[in-house]
């Protein structure tokens, strides 16, 4: 199940560039390399951190056992 969340978020970061590459060519800013760096850039790190990211699991030493004896 959480490798499905990750490639569905995956995909959502890499429209989201995609979207910022076209806004940033549609302004007419298509010359300018370091401002087309930026989505490559969000692309790029967000993927990492996404497929980088793995929760605490919580250890069985956390966890006390509760005495109920008279």
């Amino acid at each position: 199940m959480r490798i499905i969340v990750k490639i569905l978020i995956s995909l959502a970061v890499f429209v989201v560039a995609v979207l910022f590459q076209a806004l940033i060519t549609e302004t007419g800013n298509n010359t300018t390399g370091v401002v087309r760096l930026i989505p490559g850039a969000i692309l790029i790190f967000g993927i990492i951190g996404i497929w980088r990211y793995k929760p605490n699991k919580q250890k069985n030493s956390d966890k006390t056992d509760l005495d109920k004896t008279l």
